[in-house]
């Protein structure tokens, strides 16, 4: 959430403002502190701001984050000037992807005008050196040539080097705490390791599971999707054999995509080693490519 610009003033260096002529206490509003020192950021990859991918390729975009703040990543924009590409987002610094595979690039990122925002903010404390991110662009989308690409990050930067010391530890004590949570994507465990599904004949039926890790719990918020074509769906808890939905749902009513995703209107808790199974019956009447993402955050202890 942004910082409010102003705020309520009550002392200045440390000493009451004089009451007022009635006796009432004095307060005024000011400008807050930090406010100097957090501004806007996008961050575009190095040393080439787009990669052309012809089909079949893939490619590295690379994001350094100097040493001048902190950054806290919120949200993903993106060009695609031929098709969608598929993606996997890497935090180099601490080897952590933000996905179980990589993700159709049309669930993740959106305009500048209708940007993709994260389930929660990504803070790269960079310290004294620098942070770097990385993102693994491959032209895996059926049907796709060559395309443009280029992806850029935005969020905002605390300058805390300009900071007075006592307000840049409070910015990492509000980051850095011992439940460990980010933004995570999954997709089901049927799609192959580039994150493409296998294809659904047409007006064929099958079933996709998506299942966390034993090392983390995911508290799903978004519903986010690409295909070739429509479909019905319902969602089951496979411990409880429990229905999310009373009957079958259209493709088109459950499922959205970065700039326009399906907010759950309570997040669902999927705990680690849980599955949840997506069944799905084909509309179109052709081979149907379905690509579908779960958008939540990732907690685990250290």
């Amino acid at each position: 959430m942004p910082f409010p610009a102003l705020e309520v003033i009550r002392k200045v260096a440390g000493e009451p403002l004089p009451e007022l002529p009635d006796g009432s206490p004095n307060i005024a509003m000011g400008i807050r502190p930090i406010k100097e020192f957090v501004k806007p950021y996008w961050l575009a990859s190095e040393p080439d701001v787009s990669v052309s991918l012809g089909a079949g390729v893939k490619a590295r975009l690379q994001y350094a984050i100097d040493s001048q703040g902190h950054f806290d990543w919120a949200a993903l924009m993106g060009t695609f000037s031929n098709g969608p590409v598929m993606l996997y987002l890497f935090d180099a610094n601490s080897n952590r992807f933000l996905s179980n595979k990589p993700v159709h690039s049309t669930t993740i990122c959106g305009s500048g005008q209708r940007y993709f925002r994260l389930p929660c903010p990504y803070f790269f404390n960079v310290g004294d050196s620098q942070r770097e991110f990385q993102i693994f662009a491959e032209n895996a989308v059926p049907g796709v040539g060559t395309t443009v690409v280029s992806i850029v990050p935005f969020g905002r930067r605390f300058y805390h080097k300009e900071m007075p010391p006592q307000m840049a530890a409070e910015i990492l004590r509000d980051y850095d705490c011992i439940m460990k949570e980010y933004p995570y994507l999954l997709v089901p465990e049927d799609y192959d390791f580039r994150g493409v599904p296998p294809v659904l004949a047409a007006n064929a039926k099958t079933q996709f599971e998506f299942e966390m890790d034993d090392s983390a719990d995911l508290e799903c918020s978004k519903l986010l999707f690409a295909s070739t074509g429509a479909f019905t769906f319902t969602l089951r808890e496979k411990d409880k054999d429990r229905l999310l939905m009373a009957d079958l749902v259209h493709s088109s009513e459950g499922w959205g995509n970065a700039e326009f995703p399906v907010y759950l209107m309570d997040s669902f808790l999927l705990q680690r080693k849980r599955q949840l199974i997506m069944e799905i019956t084909d509309l179109s009447g052709a081979p149907n490519y379905i690509f579908a993402t779960i958008a939540g955050i990732r907690s685990q202890y250290r």
